[in-house]
């Protein structure tokens, strides 16, 4: 099949929804829409909303709507994506958050087009950036990349596997990219490009005359966050970043840990599912939470 955008290769977006502000993502939406070929739309969010059909009418050639009533987490939607790509002839699939707006994908997408055929199994842009990076260099070498924004060639995908099923949510991307690595392909930063992201809404705290934010999550996300993470950490070990083990050790742990010891509400809860999140990432041991 011929790709419709003028690139030669054919893209396949897919961006996943859990109670959207609709048109805030059409707004998103139309940033990237008119450069790719097709768009999967993977609702997460309960029960039928009645936004369907507005959301396919923004392009209805392109735009394929998907849901099973219920939330499936990421990696189902990304599974569901990959297969797709693979079987209609997809080169590339583009991961997309709902949240995510892009500030130039017409420069991502034509950068990325230019180095496709470097040894790179997954690019990036620029997240949240306030400048662009150092465009003395078109690309720069990271150790991963977060799912929105980023381009996998399916090629790639074929070969070392899909994304892990039973991470729900958290670790989905620091796996894959490290997967990646250890497969001998590389994940680089456009730095020319630029994607903002929300993270999430960050409570302010002021500890000791210190100022600082951190995000407030349930119990089962908490314990999902250390044991993901931590099971990463064990099956990489020799290719995961210090970077990330000083995260795992002191953001993802000792900072929750006091932070929900000193302001939050659900302490026990909170704090034994971080303990049983270290305890079972160590054993590899993945149970419903």
């Amino acid at each position: 099949m011929m790709s419709q955008n003028g690139f030669g290769s054919r893209y396949l977006g897919i961006v996943i929804l859990y109670h959207p502000d609709v048109d805030q993502i059409k707004i998103n939406i139309s940033r990237y829409l008119p450069y790719i070929d097709k768009l999967l739309l993977w609702d997460n969010t309960p029960n039928d909303n009645g936004y369907k059909d507005e959301l396919i009418s923004i392009d209805e050639k392109k735009i394929i709507y998907k849901t099973d009533g219920r939330n499936r987490g990421i990696s189902a939607a990304l599974n569901y994506a990959v297969t797709f790509a693979a079987n209609n002839k997809f080169d590339f699939l583009l991961t997309m958050d709902q949240d995510s707006y892009w500030q130039n994908f017409d420069v991502y997408i034509q950068c990325h087009n230019k180095l496709r055929n470097i040894a790179v199994g997954i690019y990036s842009p620029s997240v949240n950036s306030s400048k662009i990076h150092d465009t003395a260099s078109e690309y720069t070498e990271v150790d991963h990349a977060i799912t929105s924004g980023s381009i996998f060639p399916i090629k790639m995908v074929n070969r070392i596997g899909s994304f892990r099923s039973d991470f729900f949510v958290d670790g989905i991307d620091i796996e894959y990219g490290y997967r990646a690595k250890s497969n001998g392909y590389k994940t680089i930063r456009i730095n020319s490009a630029c994607l903002m992201q929300i993270f999430g809404k960050n409570t302010p705290r002021k500890l000791l005359g210190f100022k600082y934010s951190v995000p407030e999550y349930p119990a089962c996300r908490l314990y999902e966050i250390l044991r993901n993470h931590i099971i990463v950490w064990r099956t990489y070990p020799t290719v995961i970043s210090k970077q990330s083990k000083r995260t795992i050790v002191f953001t993802y742990f000792f900072r929750f840990f006091i932070d929900i010891l000193l302001f939050q509400d659900k302490k026990s809860a909170k704090l034994s599912a971080l303990i049983s999140g270290v305890f079972d990432g160590l054993r590899y041991r993945i149970k419903s939470c």
